[in-house]
């Protein structure tokens, strides 16, 4: 299958990252914790609960199975310095806060409000245990939910995870094999017609 390297123009206002979504299965394959007042605890709640769910928004240099709109199936990989180009530029413009469920732009949702947010930097001990099998460069976030009905989705397992949003440009990823990048440069380009649009990252 295709990898490709995501990529972002930093004077585009258009591409980049514009919401975090909390889906019932994240692309990254990690679920977000939830923490209680007295201690962590992964998907277990106490009676007075401080309603914060922290995760992996990212993970840097790791292909990501995706499937484009015609069903072709390729990865995407986010590397260390286009994640921090993505964070950069969605704090710029305003969308730390812009949250909805299952990457449908119809239920955006209110109440569920950033609180952390980090690159895992193991040299600078940026890493907390939880985390410590993330690789470097990944972008990890915390919400305080305050939206009851968002916090009774979490509790049931009905979402158990966040995904980002956004428009992004694809190129031909380090990941591939020079043989892959060398094999039918036309039909790679038909493809990359097909997928540079909106996408979801779910």
């Amino acid at each position: 299958m295709k990898v490709f390297d995501i990529k972002i123009d930093p004077l585009d206002y258009d591409t980049g990252l514009n919401a975090i979504s909390l889906v019932e299965n994240p692309a990254v394959e990690t679920d977000f914790l939830i923490f209680s007042k007295e201690e962590k605890k992964q998907l277990q709640f106490a009676d007075d609960e401080k309603h914060i769910i922290s995760g992996v928004a990212l993970l840097a240099d790791t292909p990501i199975y995706r499937v484009a709109p015609d069903g072709t199936e390729y990865y995407v990989n986010f590397s260390k310095d286009t994640i921090k180009q993505l964070i950069e530029k969605y704090f710029k413009f305003g969308f730390g806060n812009s949250v909805n469920i299952e990457h449908n732009n119809s239920e955006w949702v209110d109440n569920v409000v950033m609180i952390e947010s980090y690159l895992i930097n193991k040299e600078r001990n940026i890493c907390p245990i939880e985390f410590n099998d993330v690789p470097d460069g990944s972008w990890i976030v915390s919400y305080k939910v305050n939206n009851f009905d968002v916090w009774e989705k979490i509790k049931s397992g009905e979402v158990k995870g966040f995904s980002v949003q956004g428009l992004f440009d694809l190129v031909d990823s380090k990941f591939a094999s020079q043989d892959k990048k060398d094999d039918d440069e036309e039909e790679c380009i038909e493809l990359l017609n097909k997928i540079k649009e909106k996408l979801g990252m779910k």
